[in-house]
């Protein structure tokens, strides 16, 4: 026995949204166009508005319509095809850029580490009574202690 569960709008919403309104009435058109213009305007490079934009229109109809794909194709210049196709990285193309990335970030968190220790070394070496040596190495004299009987001490 198998079952079969149709996914989409309640039945007493008109057809499917996908097949909706072509286009938008003006005045929606211009409010929402400004709002493109403000979102295309904080990307590089238009077509990475796609999403943003892709939101801005769900907000206004409360789902993706055609009205709205339309929309955004139009505010980025891009064909209806290009807004409706499913995402696809090819891994093996973004892959050495990815090991690139990688590795500029654990170099830049290792630059950052001997940073924060050379700055402690520097702030060891000016305390009273540290010395640093030609090696780098920064050794402190100690006081005597009532705490440690002279018989628990190095021998001088």
């Amino acid at each position: 026995m198998s079952v079969f569960l149709e996914l989409g709008q309640r039945p007493d919403e008109p057809g499917p949204p996908i097949h909706g309104a072509k286009t938008y009435p003006a005045d929606v058109e211009a409010r929402l166009a400004a709002d493109a213009q403000k979102v295309i305007a904080k990307y590089p490079q238009g077509r990475s508005a796609l999403l943003p934009l892709l939101h801005l229109v769900q907000s206004e109809d409360g789902c993706l319509t055609s009205a709205g794909i339309a929309f955004c194709a139009a505010q980025l210049g891009l064909t209806d095809a290009v807004t409706e196709a499913p995402a696809k990285v090819e891994l093996e193309a973004v892959r050495p850029k990815l090991m690139e990335l990688a590795r500029q970030r654990a170099q830049a968190k290792s630059e950052g580490e001997k940073q924060k220790g050379k700055a402690a070394v520097e702030k060891a070496a000016k305390e009273a009574g540290a010395e640093q040596l030609p090696s780098g190495v920064v050794v402190r004299s100690c006081r005597a202690s009532s705490r440690f009987p002279r018989s628990r001490r190095w021998p001088s």
